[in-house]
Parts: C-alpha cells; sequence; structure tokens
C-alpha cells in the first residue's frame, strides 16, 4: 500500500465542527459571480451518485478535470474505484481519462489530477496496473492522458525507461503538457537518490529524461520530504514544500518551507518568508505558481505574521522578482481576522488569488459559519466571495479546493452544499465552475476589439478590429487571425504601440486571403528591451463589410506568445464577432410573399418586384408564374412596388411581425406607359398613333406599344391606353408608412398572490394562480405610448382557463377611465362596458355578447381590424371624456379567482397590444 498523507489540519476539524450545526441563511452579497454551473454531470445531465473532489481547470476555463467516486457520469463504469474525468464545458461532454490506449477502465484507484492549458493532456496518479503494458510494481504510478490521440503513458519512470520500486503521487503538468512534476518516494527515478524519503522529480517528455529537483542549487540532496509540487504554465520554474533544512543556507526553524527550483539553471530559492525577508516560524504548504514563475502563494501557520494569528493560518504571497512577501487574507474593514485557509491559487498575472477560508470577516455579511471560497483582487485589496447560490445568497454547507483558471475568469471549486444551483439532490459534494465575468481580467489574455458591434455594409462598410494585448514578461508575439467567412474584405493592417517601434524586430505583415480575412503578424522585442509587462495594441486590421444579408462575422485569432528566454508564455484569447446588418434581413425573420401578373397573360417573369423599409430596398423578380418571395425580414411596415416596361409602376403597403409569413394580395399592373416616364399620357397615345395598324413583322411596329401582346398594335391596344389615361406610377420613396411601434409595458402593483411577468417584447402578461387565494388578483401597468403614435389597441386573452375578468384602461392625467367586465359565468359569456368621467358612470352598461375572450380598445378616433397571429381582434372606440391622448397609459387587470377554471394548474393572461395606421374607428357605442 502506497503512503497516504493525510493532512487533518484544524481547518479539517473545523468543517466537522461547523457540519454539527449548520444555519442556512439567505445574505445578499456583492460577490463579482456571473453564473455558477455543476462540472460533475453526465451527458445527459445526471447528477453524479458519489462524492468529487480535487478539481483542474484550462487556463481558458473551458475544461475541468475532477476526482470522482462516482459511476453514472459515463457509460460501462464498472471498476468500483475512484475515477478521474474531464468536463468539457463548450460541449457538455465528460469524459472518463485514466484509461489505458484502447479506452479500457483502470482497475485500480486514481486521483491527483491536473489538465494541460489547452485541456489537450490530464496527469493523474493510479494504483492500476493495466493502464499501460509492463506495469508490474503494485504501487501508484504517474500517467499522462492524451485526450486528442486517445493515448496513455507512464510518466513515473527513470530516464532508462524502469518503473519505480515505490509510490508516485502529485503530478502538475506545464501549459503545453511537454513537463510534468511529481512527488515519489522511490529511490530508482535518479541516480544517488538515498536519502531515502519522498522527492519531486520533473519528467521531461520531449527530451524523455527524469530528473530530482528536489536538491539545493549545489545538488545536495534534501534531508526532509518534499511534496506539493505546482510547476509553472511556461514549464520554467517549481515550487514544493520540504521539511528540509538543508535545500538554502540558513534554513534553522525546523518547519516545513515553500521553494522554488528554477530549471534553467537549477537554482533553488525559499520563499515563505514574511514580510520582513524572515524565515517564517510555523509550517508553509499548498504553494501554487503564476504561469511566469515570478509569484508564489501558498499556505502559512506563521503566528509572528500577525500579532493577533496564534496557530491559524494566513495566505501569503511571494514576488520572486522584488524578494517581497504580502498578505492575501486581509479583512473588510482592517480588523485582525482568525480562521482557517486553504488551497490558494494564482491566475497567470499573479493579480488575483482564489482559495478557500472559514474566516468570517474577510467580506461583510459572510454569516454562514461554513468554509467559503473567495477571490482576492491584489490591484484593488478587495476580496470577493464566489461560493453563493444561483440568487447570490450564501449556501448552506462548506466548500474547498479552489483553482482559477489561467484567464482570472472561472474558479472551480468543490461543496457540499445543495443550494448552489437547482436540483442539487444527491447529498454528496459536487464540482461547481463560477464564471467572474465582472471581475477586470487583465493580464494574460489578447482581446479582439472591433470598432463598430454593428456594420452596415451600405451607409459605412468600413471596420476596424484591435488586437489588445495585456500581459507580463512578453518579449515576443505573432498572431493569426482569420475570418468565419467572406463577409467582410481585409483591406490592410498595421502594428500598434505595444511594441516600441524603436525597440522591436518585425516580421513583415502576411495576408493570405483578404477575402476571409487570413491575417498574420509577428514581433519581438531586441537587446536592451525589457519585456512588456502592461497593455497595448498588437495591430489593427482594417476591413469592408461586403453587401449582404444581415448576420454574424466572427473573427478568431490564434496567439504564440514568449517570454525573454524564448518560453511559451499562455495568453487567453478572446475572439470578436461583429453584426452585419443591412437594415433590411434578421436571421430567421419574416417572410412576404405574394404573387404578380400582367393583363392578357403576358409572362410575369420579368417583373421586379421590390420592398423598402425605411430607406432601405431590397429587390427580386418574379418566376414565371409570377410568384415572388422574400425571406429572413425585419420586423415593419414595407412598401412593396412592382416595376415592367411598358406598366405603370404599383406599390402597396404590407407588415412584418415575429417572424410570421405575410402572403399578399395578387396584384396585376397597368398598361400603357408605353415611353416608362411614369404616367399614361399624351406622349404614349404618340407612340401608339405613329405605329397603328402595324403588326411585329412591320418596321415601324414597337413592341411597347403592343400593350396586349398580341403581335399588332391596332383598337384593343389604343382602348387599354385610353382606359388608362392619365395614370401615374406610384413612388415607393414618396411613401412613408407608420412603424408599428414597440410597447413597453412596466408593472406598478403585482399581485401579492401570485407571480407576474412580461417576455421579451412587452406583449405578454402571465399569471401563476395561487389555487388557496379564493378572491380576484390585481395587477396594474403604465403604458408608455411612443410620442408618433396616436393610435393604438390592447386586447386580453385567455389561455388554458375560463374566469371572469376587469380589463380598466385609465388616463393618468384626469383620472377618467374605461372599464371593461367579462361574465364567465353566464350560459353565454357577455361583456359589459363603461366609462368613468369625474369618477361618474356615464350611461347604462353597454352589453356585448362575446364569442370569443377577447376584446381590443383603440383610441383616437381610428378603426382597424388588426391580425395578431390567427385571432382577428376589431377596436373599440373610446368616449371622447377621457380626454386627449396623454404620454402614458394606465392599464390594470383583475382575474376573479373564484369562477376560475380548472381549479388547478398554471394558466395565462396575454395582454395584447398593437398601432393604428390611421382608418377610421366605428361608431362609438356611447
Amino acid at each position: 500500500m502506497p503512503f497516504q498523507r493525510l493532512n487533518f489540519t484544524k481547518s479539517t476539524l473545523s468543517r466537522i465542527a461547523f457540519a454539527a450545526f449548520s444555519l442556512t441563511l439567505s445574505v445578499a452579497s456583492s460577490a463579482a459571480l456571473l453564473a455558477t454551473e455543476r462540472v460533475n454531470i453526465s451527458n445527459t445531465g445526471a447528477q453524479a451518485n458519489s462524492s468529487s473532489y480535487k478539481a483542474s481547470i484550462s487556463a481558458n476555463g473551458n475544461h475541468i478535470a475532477f476526482f470522482s467516486n462516482a459511476s453514472n457520469l459515463v457509460a460501462d463504469d464498472f471498476n468500483a474505484f475512484g475515477d478521474i474525468f474531464v468536463r468539457d464545458l463548450t460541449t457538455g461532454v465528460t469524459e472518463r481519462v485514466n484509461v489505458d490506449s484502447a479506452g479500457n477502465e483502470a482497475m485500480g484507484h486514481s486521483e491527483f489530477g491536473d489538465i494541460s492549458a489547452d485541456g489537450r493532456y490530464v496527469v493523474f496518479s493510479s494504483h492500476a496496473d493495466n493502464l499501460v503494458p509492463g506495469d508490474t510494481n503494485g504501487w501508484d504510478d504517474v500517467f499522462i492522458r492524451d485526450r486528442e490521440l486517445g493515448t496513455t503513458e507512464r510518466l513515473s519512470v527513470s530516464t532508462s525507461g524502469a518503473q519505480t520500486n515505490w509510490w508516485s503521487q502529485e503530478p502538475s503538468i506545464s501549459g503545453d503538457g511537454r513537463y510534468v512534476v511529481f512527488t515519489s518516494h522511490d529511490s530508482q527515478l535518479s541516480p544517488n537518490d538515498t536519502n531515502n524519503t519522498h522527492d519531486v522529480f520533473l519528467r521531461d517528455r520531449q527530451a524523455g529524461t527524469t530528473t530530482l529537483i528536489s536538491v539545493s542549487t549545489t545538488g545536495t540532496l534534501a534531508n526532509g520530504g518534499s511534496y506539493m509540487p505546482t510547476i509553472s504554465d511556461n514549464g520554467t520554474h517549481i515550487t514544493y514544500v520540504s521539511s528540509a533544512s538543508n535545500l538554502v543556507a540558513n534554513d534553522t526553524n525546523g518547519w516545513e518551507d515553500i521553494f522554488v527550483y528554477e530549471i534553467a539553471t537549477g537554482t533553488t530559492t525559499r520563499v515563505s518568508l514574511d514580510i520582513a525577508g524572515a524565515q517564517i516560524q510555523g509550517n508553509s504548504r499548498d504553494p501554487n505558481i503564476s504561469a511566469n514563475g515570478r509569484y508564489v502563494v501558498f499556505l502559512s501557520n506563521n503566528s509572528e505574521f500577525d500579532p493577533f494569528i496564534f496557530d491559524e493560518s494566513e495566505i501569503l504571497l511571494h514576488d520572486t522578482q522584488t524578494s517581497t512577501t504580502e498578505k492575501i487574507t486581509i479583512s473588510h474593514d482592517g480588523s485582525a481576522t482568525s480562521g482557517m485557509n486553504s488551497r490558494p491559487s494564482i491566475s497567470a498575472d499573479g493579480r488575483y488569488v482564489s482559495f478557500s477560508s472559514n474566516i468570517s470577516n474577510l467580506i461583510s455579511d459572510d454569516t454562514n459559519f461554513f468554509e467559503d471560497i473567495f477571490v482576492f483582487d491584489r490591484n484593488t485589496s478587495t476580496t470577493e466571495r464566489i461560493s453563493l447560490d444561483i440568487n447570490g445568497n450564501e449556501i448552506n454547507d462548506g466548500s474547498y479546493g479552489p483553482t482559477i483558471s489561467s484567464n482570472a475568469l472561472y474558479v472551480v471549486y468543490e461543496s457540499n452544499s445543495p443550494n448552489i444551483v437547482a436540483n442539487d439532490t444527491n447529498g454528496f459534494s459536487d464540482i461547481f465552475v463560477a464564471r467572474l465575468d465582472n471581475i477586470e481580467a487583465g493580464g494574460q489574455r489578447i482581446k479582439l476589439s472591433p470598432s463598430h458591434a454593428t456594420v452596415d455594409p451600405i451607409a459605412d462598410p468600413q471596420f476596424s478590429v484591435d488586437i489588445q494585448v495585456s500581459a507580463s514578461d512578453l518579449y515576443g508575439l505573432e498572431v493569426n487571425c482569420f475570418a468565419d467567412s467572406t463577409l467582410a474584405t481585409l483591406d490592410g493592417a498595421s502594428y500598434g504601440d505595444l511594441f516600441d517601434p524603436n525597440s522591436r524586430l518585425e516580421i513583415p505583415m502576411l495576408i493570405n486571403n483578404p477575402a476571409l480575412g487570413d491575417w498574420r503578424g509577428s514581433l519581438s522585442l531586441m537587446n536592451p528591451a525589457l519585456p512588456i509587462n502592461g497593455s497595448g495594441v498588437f495591430a489593427t486590421l482594417d476591413y469592408s463589410a461586403l453587401e449582404v444579408n444581415s448576420t454574424t462575422l466572427d473573427i478568431t485569432c490564434v496567439s504564440s506568445a514568449a517570454d525573454i528566454n524564448g518560453q511559451a508564455i499562455i495568453l487567453d484569447m478572446e475572439n470578436a464577432s461583429i453584426s452585419i446588418d443591412d437594415g433590411i434581413h434578421t436571421p430567421n425573420g419574416a417572410t412576404i410573399t405574394g404573387k404578380i401578373a400582367l393583363p392578357n397573360g403576358a409572362d410575369p417573369s420579368g417583373v421586379e418586384v421590390s420592398i423598402k423599409l425605411g430607406e432601405r430596398t431590397v429587390s427580386t423578380l418574379a418566376d414565371a408564374n409570377g410568384d415572388f418571395t422574400f425571406t429572413d425580414l425585419k420586423n415593419g411596415v414595407w412598401v412593396v412596388s412592382y416595376k415592367h416596361p411598358q406598366y405603370v409602376n404599383s406599390c402597396s403597403i404590407t407588415q412584418t411581425q415575429n417572424g410570421d409569413t405575410t402572403v399578399m394580395d395578387d396584384e396585376t399592373m397597368i398598361a400603357g406607359d408605353i415611353n416608362g416616364d411614369g404616367v399614361i399620357d399624351i406622349a404614349d397615345f404618340t407612340v401608339i398613333s405613329a405605329t397603328y395598324g402595324s403588326n411585329s413583322s412591320d418596321t415601324e411596329y414597337a413592341v411597347a406599344a403592343d400593350l396586349n401582346g398580341d403581335n399588332v398594335i391596332n383598337i384593343f391596344d389604343l382602348t387599354i391606353l385610353g382606359s388608362h389615361f392619365g395614370i401615374n406610377s406610384c413612388d415607393p420613396s414618396a411613401i412613408v408608412p407608420q412603424i408599428d411601434p414597440s410597447v413597453t409595458f412596466t408593472t406598478t402593483s403585482p399581485s401579492p398572490e401570485g407571480t407576474t411577468s412580461l417576455n421579451a417584447t412587452a406583449d405578454e402578461l402571465t399569471w401563476q394562480r395561487d389555487a388557496a387565494f379564493p378572491g380576484a388578483s390585481t395587477t396594474a401597468f403604465a403604458y408608455a405610448k411612443p410620442a408618433d403614435v396616436d393610435q393604438f389597441a390592447i386586447g386580453l386573452q385567455l389561455s388554458g382557463m375560463q374566469t371572469s375578468y376587469m380589463l380598466v384602461l385609465r388616463n393618468p392625467d384626469n383620472g377618467n377611465s374605461i372599464h371593461v367586465y367579462y361574465d364567465a359565468e353566464t350560459p353565454t359569456p357577455n361583456l359589459f362596458i363603461d366609462s368613468f368621467i369625474d369618477g361618474l358612470p356615464q350611461h347604462d352598461s353597454f352589453l356585448v355578447p362575446l364569442l370569443m375572450d377577447q376584446l381590443e380598445i383603440g383610441y383616437d378616433h381610428g378603426n382597424l381590424t388588426v391580425n395578431l397571429g390567427s385571432l382577428s381582434h376589431t377596436a373599440m372606440p373610446l368616449p371622447a371624456g377621457l380626454g386627449d391622448s396623454p404620454s402614458n397609459w394606465e392599464i390594470e387587470v383583475t382575474l376573479m379567482h373564484s369562477s376560475l377554471t380548472p381549479t388547478s394548474g398554471t394558466s395565462s393572461v396575454k395582454l395584447i397590444t398593437d398601432a393604428f395606421n390611421g382608418l377610421a374607428l366605428p361608431t362609438s357605442p356611447w
């Protein structure tokens, strides 16, 4: 049985103590948290049937590796051992990775998973002997899984390939997957390993070498155990814990310390020092190192660090460049902290540190008495709690083991709390990932920043994209960008100010395919320039959008970055999407279809059909049957025009909404405009007169004057001209139709016994009925009427229920109103309408038999039968006593629950709105 380290710290004991009297409180927090999701679920969304722990996250947060005892996360999990899984957040796929190269499951326990920056490689330890051939040592080994190639390789072997004679665990992988560092108690991995304790080893997968690195700068073996190694993403530095006293000079504290090993020089440095630079009088553990190896965060039990701290722990950060140490776990109000902390993790640029803590005064309103997950921002010296439920409230159990992604946008952690996400009923520890969108993750990333979020390919097709970079220790950078379609042409590019023009080496820019925006730029600083630690524009790309239907243009870039030593730096990439909007089209939009005919059965295939919305026009030709179709159109009122030689251009108006199909009435064009000047007049008669009596074989014959198309210009053509004499063509540009406004409702007093909501278009009101409430449910709204709209209609549509209701439309300027009462309890439902002026009814109730559960009320002396969906709604006028049209209307709806059927379930009421186009209202009933 291999050595298993059990760290029963005070933090562990405090978890047990707190579990005995858990309190559930809902206290809002101002944490910088966008969303949280559960990670340890199957491909079908099934929750794990056992506990999950020890998560690791890729640089961009898309892939998460974790350990789980669950047997239902993937199919055919029958080994009854703990396994290592990877969850792809972009695809929603969960994959087991502790398998052999043929995909067979491990016949032994596996743990300690760690994932590479791009999510391709996962390292782990396993007691299984069937993952690779020749595994006969009977101990835990370290393995790597290549998820792309589907291969598994053992790494805990000597440079000659010999297997170990004792356990190997705790692997950590560099960002590119080349280096893996791990702990082993074996004595055969490296020559002269005679200290008979666990050491830290580095496996170079490219060179095939295994090196003992927990040694002094002079190569002296550690005289104490070393463990908990972590390698920087760029593969240059390794940090670890050791109880040895001979790795550096003057190590006399007798406690476990944190050390950093630089691979290139073989230098070992102690970093667990206090603010004054003195050695710490207490154990230091849980080290984590930044991407470039500059910063190390760790846990310290130093009693001399703070006079208020005795045997409790703090999170510290050491800067290896400045040799300074700072405290991470500080209270929100400057008071002393008291409690336990664990598992610090640092972002790539060293700005953000995540950790778990049961300290209650790191933030205000921490009253749940459990260990929580926090993120500390070193730039602002602020701490935010991110282990919260879906509503931003405190959770009701402990959370542990956080890891922050390199780009500082995600934190993955484990928690016993069942109220972080909905439907968490498995009763086990789960893995969660929190999205930290409103944390300003400025370091180690590239962001594409377009000059326009939306580009008009007709009015202003030019736009640009800045390649903005934020990085530390950056010395060289190459970026390759391309677009996902030919929606825009790359016109050119220029380098920005990130790299000083006087101190850089420049490779000429390369534009391989302007139509796809395929561009490459490469820059490096040159001696004696110092590395870049900051932000700036690497390059600007200039584009021209093409006149295409409205859609989205995605611009994607990939990068290769290096520090001054030529070592890779991982930069997170934030690509760009630009909306190409021609003012007419929209994805999955509405359709206009119709039919055009020419007199006497003439071929209509030459008719040009145009539709105009605002100042934008799109055209097509009718087919041989006269049919035409326009698709993916925006909502609005369209001017439709028809154009053909010999015929007067005609126009009509139609409206699109809600992605529906609008079928226009058939249209027949009018013949007689022989000279095409837009009017049938004496000039056209002159042509007929000059060609009268000719046929198609005569030289004087003019096809434009043959209005009926019978190849003879005669009395029939003259008659057609005469009957249409004086008719003008329409001018589509002169028609300005009234556009259906967007109607906005605001709930002013929602029903206390039900929930009320409005959908995204603000035209639907839904009640969730409270079956225990016997009376009426009233909800009031304020309707903000667009300034240019004098006519509108509202209606009430019941769905899934039958109930009496009251609909009130009130003028808030004078309090006058109209009341509509729908009586659902009579054999034939009736509608009672009355108006109230100065608080008094103006006449007897007007009784209207109602055949459908609908009514619409119109305003401003207009009349229109509007078509909303499949139902026709007729507007009714309002009494003049209501007063002039106010800028806002108040709408009140009351449901009579006592008459509601069915008596249970969810029912809805739809509040319908529409605008009129200036037609006359029917006669008022008053």
